[in-house]
């Protein structure tokens, strides 16, 4: 195995990693909220920062890495899923204020949670391509 083989996995196992985090968290913050076990936010706003930097950094090395041969339509779904990675980001940053309605933080929650689960589905759409 050579070391572009090996940055190439860091870098897709970063990516996932990160994924895997943002939006396990806000479905299971969505779960808790829904049922009134939530009480504030869950996490605070340089908790998510680096895990957006992470999951964009990688994803725009992964994008690089398959720019030559990627097939009609790969950019299209790219690019919506790069519009549902920042509402996802937006949202959970706006959820870890502290004075918001503990009733509106479900809803954020639930929105970007099912955002969440449409990135995933795009993401195997992609790596089908």
């Amino acid at each position: 195995m050579d070391l572009s083989s090996i940055v190439a996995i860091l870098v897709r196992w970063t990516h996932i990693t990160c994924a895997v985090i943002l939006i396990g968290g806000a479905i299971t913050a969505a779960f808790l909220a829904r049922q009134g076990r939530l009480k504030g936010p869950v996490w605070t706003p340089t908790q998510i920062i680096p895990l957006l930097v992470a999951i964009f950094g990688a994803g725009i090395y992964n994008l690089m890495a398959r720019v030559p041969g990627a097939p009609p339509g790969y950019h299209a779904i790219l690019g919506i899923k790069f519009l549902l990675v920042m509402h996802i980001g937006a949202v959970l940053i706006l959820s870890a204020n502290a004075a918001m309605d503990d009733a509106k933080r479900a809803r954020l929650l639930t929105g970007a949670s099912f955002s969440g689960l449409v990135v995933i589905f795009l993401s195997a759409v992609l790596r089908s391509l």
